[in-house]
């Protein structure tokens, strides 16, 4: 005899980043296995692969989870564990002053996305300039296989350029290639380059910040909890 079918419930959400209006559905039991087997096993492949699979299932498999913002990934994954699990999940704070390890309980839904005031038009003269856009999660997963920290924060700046342009005409992805682009940057003003490590520097980021006292030598401190692995538990 057939078992009855389960309906899993549907939620509206905008992702904060890209300001897309999306469903989403809880994570199965088979689906929160895998995102802690990956978890557990701490390999960056297997958790964006995780993440990837997961995230793509639970809206439907009408995104590509890869092309979207990283902030907007991290914010889904997190409104989807607290529907799925519970909206509170249990942290480890260790206090600066005496380095005292302790729990404290936070909502993962009501967590914030940054958006740091910097301009993503960056003008090099007064009628050349650079668009730039946030770099996305399958790009970051990409690029945290480069050893080299230079090598790997030059291939983010590249990777986050989106446009350049002049009075004349607008210069797309499709029309220069990464080797171009490099050398195309390698001769600006530092002081335009700069500008566009700052635009790097401030990706939007998904973080919870909390007052915490220490229970052993009575002094608050605050906490930021970044990143899905600090509150998938």
């Amino acid at each position: 005899m057939a078992l009855p079918k389960i309906e899993t419930p549907r939620h509206n959400l905008t992702l904060p980043v890209s300001g897309l209006k999306i469903q989403y559905r809880p994570f199965l039991v088979k689906e929160q296995k895998v995102l802690l087997q990956a978890m557990e096993m701490g390999g960056e492949d297997q958790i964006a692969a995780a993440v990837t699979d997961v995230a793509s299932a639970c809206t439907y498999r009408e995104l590509r989870i890869e092309d979207l913002p990283l902030a907007d990934v991290e914010y889904l994954m997190l409104q989807i564990r607290g529907k799925s699990v519970g909206e509170t999940s249990e942290l480890i704070y260790t206090c600066p002053h005496c380095d005292t390890k302790q729990p404290v309980t936070m909502s993962v839904t009501d967590v914030e996305v940054s958006k740091p005031n910097t301009e993503d038009t960056i003008m090099i003269y007064e009628d050349v300039g650079v668009k730039m856009r946030p770099v996305t999660y399958g790009e970051v997963y990409e690029l945290s296989k480069i050893e080299s920290e230079v090598e790997r924060g030059y291939a983010v700046i590249l990777a986050s350029v989106e446009k350049v342009f002049d009075n004349e005409q607008v210069y797309t992805r499709n029309d220069f290639s990464n080797d171009e682009l490099k050398a195309y940057l390698d001769d600006l003003p530092a002081s335009t380059f700069t500008k566009i490590e700052q635009y790097v520097s401030n990706q939007p980021t998904v973080q919870k910040e909390m007052a915490v006292k220490c229970i052993h030598c009575d002094k608050e401190s605050t906490y930021t909890a970044k990143g899905l692995s600090n509150f998938f538990h």
